[in-house]
């Protein structure tokens, strides 16, 4: 089995991100929110801290105005302000669910800032923070020393982060194929 270097498959995801439609960006955006909402929600209910309905309305809204880019301009400001203060600090809390909220949250934030700047690195973000999750996640499960040389390498090989690319290349695959 060939191993997929992270940042690699990140470049080509935008590159792949370039040839998709305004609409098809914003589902890919959604899809991949969506797949981490529940990292934020068990967060949330954990430490009774956080807005998890605030975070899926803005995916909705994302969802309600992708076919057009005259959306609600003003909608989409208040939102992303209400996402960024819905994001945890790591550090106030000492668990590293939070890192997960926190990402969570942040793919929240740059799925609506698409809205604001059509800048497909927006969309390109959520698929970065997607893997940092990840990333996070590897480093915890597999007990890794941060200070290991073969740190990166470790992470990129994990079958978790393996299958964490795959999903994002078929979610990707599923917004070309949107509407």
């Amino acid at each position: 089995m060939s191993i997929r270097e992270p940042q690699e498959f990140l470049d080509n995801v935008e590159t792949e991100l370039h040839k998709l439609s305004d609409s098809q960006r914003i589902v890919f955006g959604r899809l991949v929110c969506e797949r981490y909402l529940p990292e934020y929600r068990s967060f949330s209910v954990q430490y009774g801290w956080g807005e998890p309905e605030l975070l899926e309305e803005a995916v909705r809204f994302a969802e309600s105005q992708r076919t057009e880019r005259t959306g609600d301009r003003s909608q989409a400001e208040e939102l992303l302000e209400k996402c960024v203060e819905a994001t945890p600090d790591a550090d106030d809390f000492d668990t590293v669910l939070v890192d997960y909220a926190q990402d969570a949250a942040i793919m929240v934030c740059h799925l609506i800032q698409y809205f604001l700047e059509w800048d497909v690195k927006s969309i390109a973000s959520i698929a970065s923070k997607a893997r940092d999750l990840v990333d996070a996640k590897v480093q915890f499960e597999e007990k890794l020393n941060p200070s290991d040389p073969e740190l990166e390498f470790r992470i990129a090989s994990s079958p978790l982060m393996q299958a964490e690319l795959a999903s994002l290349d078929h979610l990707l695959t599923e917004a070309s194929h949107s509407n």
